[in-house]
C-alpha cells in the first residue's frame, strides 16, 4: 500500500492544481459570456472538470486510510457519486454550448471581440499544465500520478492551441479550437462516467494489476482458488480465495493469510484486501488449481 508520506505529497500537487484552476475557469466563463467567445467557454468547462477531479484526488487521497464505525471500508466510492454528477452536469453544459455555437455560427456572429491579451492567461494555464507534468513524473509508479501526466501533457497543448486561437481570430480556427476542446472533454467525461458506474455496482475488474497479483500469488506456492479485483474510485479493492489442506492447523492457516495480505498489500494502489481461506482435499486442489489460466501478461 502506498506509505503515508507519499500521499501528502502526491495530495498537494492535486490540492494547489485545484486551486490554481478556480480563477482561470472563473475568468473564462465571465469573459466568454461577455465577448461571445465559444473557445473560453469550452476550455472553461474542461478546466472546471480538472479543478473538480483534482479536489476529489486530493479528498480520497487524504482520507484513503481514514475509516470510522459506520463506513469499516472507507468512503472510496464518494469520488465515484461526485465524478458521475459533474459529468451529467458538464455534459448539458457542452451539450448546449455546441447547439449555441452551431446556431450562431448560421448568424455569422461566432467570432468575438475579446483582447488578444487574454490569450496570454490561457498561456500561463498551458505553462502551469506542463510544469504538473513534469513534477508528477516523480510519482509516475502510482496509477492515479500515471493517468493525470497523460492528461496534464494534453491539457498543456490543448490549452496553447486555445491561445492561439484568440490572438489569430479565425472562425474555422474558432470552430476547430472548440470542437476539439469539447471532444477531449467528453472523451474525459465518457471514461471517468464508466468507471464510476462500474465503481459504483462493484464490477469485477481484469485489468493487468489483477494477473500481476495471480502471478505473484503462485510464484510464491501460494494456491489460489480465484481473485476478484474491483475499482473503489482511484484504487482497488482484492478479494482473493485460497485453497489449503483439511489437516492445517489454525495457526499455520493463519501465517499463510498474513503472509498473502502482505505481499497483495505491495501494490501501492491496493487499499483493502479481503482474503478468504477454503480447506480442499489435496485430489480437490489439484483439480481447481488445473482449471485456472493465468496469462503472465495483458
Amino acid at each position: 500500500m502506498i506509505s503515508v508520506k507519499i500521499l501528502r505529497r502526491v495530495s498537494n500537487i492535486f490540492l494547489i492544481t485545484g486551486v490554481f484552476l478556480i480563477p482561470f475557469f472563473v475568468l473564462e466563463i465571465i469573459y466568454g459570456i461577455l465577448y461571445n467567445s465559444y473557445v473560453l467557454l469550452a476550455d472553461s468547462y474542461h478546466a472546471i472538470i480538472d479543478s473538480l477531479l483534482a479536489f476529489l484526488f486530493y479528498i480520497t487521497l487524504v482520507k484513503i486510510n481514514m475509516k470510522s464505525r459506520r463506513f469499516p471500508w472507507g468512503l472510496y466510492n464518494l469520488e465515484s457519486l461526485a465524478i458521475l454528477i459533474a459529468s451529467i452536469f458538464i455534459a448539458y453544459l457542452s451539450a448546449n454550448l455546441i447547439m449555441n455555437m452551431l446556431y450562431y455560427n448560421k448568424e455569422g456572429s461566432i467570432i468575438s471581440n475579446i483582447p488578444p491579451w487574454f490569450s496570454f492567461i490561457i498561456f500561463v494555464n498551458s505553462i502551469y499544465s506542463f510544469v504538473i507534468y513534469f513534477i508528477e513524473r516523480k510519482y509516475r509508479y502510482l496509477a492515479i500520478i500515471s493517468n493525470d501526466m497523460k492528461h496534464s501533457l494534453l491539457d498543456g497543448i490543448t490549452e496553447a492551441i486555445a491561445g492561439i486561437s484568440l490572438i489569430k481570430e479565425n472562425k474555422l480556427l474558432v470552430i476547430f479550437v472548440t470542437l476539439s476542446i469539447i471532444t477531449f472533454t467528453i472523451t474525459d467525461l465518457i471514461k471517468e462516467l464508466k468507471d464510476s458506474i462500474l465503481s459504483l455496482l462493484g464490477a469485477s475488474c481484469n485489468c493487468p494489476l489483477k494477473y500481476h497479483i495471480i502471478n505473484e500469488l503462485i510464484s510464491k506456492k501460494i494456491n489460489v482458488v480465484n481473485l476478484y479485483l474491483r475499482r473503489l474510485g482511484s484504487f482497488y479493492a482484492v478479494h482473493v480465495y485460497v485453497a489449503l489442506p483439511t489437516d492445517i492447523t489454525l495457526g499455520k492457516a493463519y501465517k499463510i493469510k498474513r503472509r498473502v495480505k502482505n505481499l497483495i498489500s505491495k501494490y501501492e494502489n491496493v487499499v483493502l484486501i479481503d482474503v478468504r481461506l477454503i480447506p480442499l482435499t489435496e485430489k480437490k486442489q489439484k483439480k481447481i488449481l488445473n482449471q485456472i489460466y493465468v496469462p503472465n501478461s495483458r
